[in-house]
């Protein structure tokens, strides 16, 4: 019986430790496969890197205008207009005809473009001249003056009405009752506020310019690439 007894006891502790054994091989296991998750995620994770390219700004206008443009056509002329520009008037009277563009660009508006065409009021006032001759069906441009309150003999006052200014032999009015706008108008040294251009199809018609630009900052730059562009028809 004493030897019966040792043999059962010997058989419990036998099962206790193969169970231990058991748990620490399933525990040992276990680890294992969860450091193998983690390299695999983490292997996985480093092929997905964020790429960045050079940075661009779209839609954002910081008071100067769109590169891109658009053709205006018109029956007597075409001419890039920038992108954001609407017509927001088209005047055709006995006494003046004319179409006029504006700037609806964010940080920019406040500009103006106006193509004049017979008739034209030849005593429309300005506040600068630019003084332009056309090239058969096109134009080139010169300097643009200063304000023209700067140079006219006004005598240091005020005039209520707008006086005679010349600026490279151009003469043209002077826009002295409100000598604080900023208003462009173009000119040659043979006519006031006209220039002849001769288009293909249309023939020889007279054009009056006027660009108003009333920001703190104008750029002018918008003038010369619409001039640039003209081409009568």
């Amino acid at each position: 019986m004493s030897n019966k007894y040792r043999y059962d006891h010997r058989s419990q502790k036998h099962k206790k430790r193969h169970v231990f054994i058991v748990l620490i091989i399933s525990a040992i296991v276990v680890a294992i496969f969860a450091i193998v998750i983690l390299i695999l995620i983490n292997q996985t994770t480093k092929k997905i890197k964020v790429v960045s390219g050079p940075t661009e700004q779209v839609g954002v206008v910081t008071g100067n205008p769109s590169t891109s443009t658009k053709t205006v056509d018109e029956p007597n002329y075409t001419f890039q207009l920038p992108v954001g520009w609407h017509q927001i008037k088209n005047v055709s009277l006995s006494t003046v005809n004319y179409i006029t563009w504006e700037s609806f660009v964010p940080n920019a508006t406040n500009r103006y473009f106006s193509i004049y065409s017979d008739p034209i009021p030849p005593t429309l006032p300005v506040n600068k001249e630019l003084p332009v001759e056309a090239h058969g069906s096109t134009i080139s441009f010169g300097s643009l003056s200063d304000n023209c309150a700067n140079f006219t003999n006004s005598g240091g006052t005020k005039s209520i009405v707008p006086v005679i200014a010349k600026w490279q032999d151009v003469n043209f009015y002077c826009n002295s009752p409100n000598f604080a706008d900023n208003q462009i108008g173009t000119g040659t040294t043979t006519a006031i506020n006209s220039v002849e251009v001769v288009g293909p199809m249309s023939g020889a018609k007279h054009y009056f310019f006027l660009y108003i630009d009333r920001n703190s900052s104008p750029d002018y730059s918008i003038l010369y690439s619409m001039l640039d562009s003209f081409q009568a028809k």
